[in-house]
């Protein structure tokens, strides 16, 4: 049995149960190579704000109304 972990000091459930329903199925599917894709879409996401937020993320935009 395999898992992918995120973890976070941030409490943002709602968004990290969605990024790991993109970032997960892509790990098991293309592997490692996607993890770092991914790891390096958040890295250039800014600090979050109060309000809507779009994220790219493997080619997604994800949209959480915050």
């Amino acid at each position: 049995m395999k898992s992918v972990v995120l973890l976070s000091s941030l409490p943002f459930v709602s968004l990290f149960s969605h990024i790991m329903e993109i970032i997960a199925p892509e790990y098991f599917e293309r592997g490692e190579a996607s993890l770092e894709a991914a790891c390096h879409d958040i890295d250039q996401w800014l600090p979050p704000l109060p309000g809507p937020l779009t994220l790219p993320l493997h080619g997604n935009l994800i949209k959480e109304n915050g």
